[in-house]
């Protein structure tokens, strides 16, 4: 993603509606499920994530389809903070798209994710 686009995005958060958002998919490369007793190890990466701003909805995609979740999208500095609300789930990523993290809560544990958006 590149700088220009992140200011795209930024933009639209400021500004809604923003019909040209396209939306952007985010690859994760590392996965990790942490629990209390157990640390954290890591887990096969079985997701990729669509962020669609204008349709203000976050989507987890795997080999079945994509589950898509009402969301809300917030800038902070140089981030977007991504809140899914109801599903014990939260994303951020840097406006430009070269991190993203996603963590969701599992019972008490917790899966956390890293990759970068495009």
């Amino acid at each position: 993603m590149t700088v220009a686009r992140g200011v795209f995005i930024l933009f639209c958060l400021a500004l809604a509606p923003c019909e040209a958002m396209a939306v952007t998919t985010c690859t994760i490369t590392e996965k990790l499920a942490c629990g209390r007793a157990s640390g954290c190890k890591r887990i096969p990466v079985s997701v990729v994530i669509r962020l669609d701003v204008q349709n203000q909805t976050y989507s987890r995609c795997d080999s079945k389809g994509c589950d898509d979740y009402p969301s809300h999208f917030a800038p902070s500095g140089m981030f977007v903070v991504i809140d899914v609300p109801g599903r014990g789930m939260v994303a951020k990523m840097l406006v430009d798209g070269s991190e993203f993290v996603e963590v969701v809560t599992q019972g008490t544990g917790v899966i956390v994710s890293f990759g970068k958006c495009n």
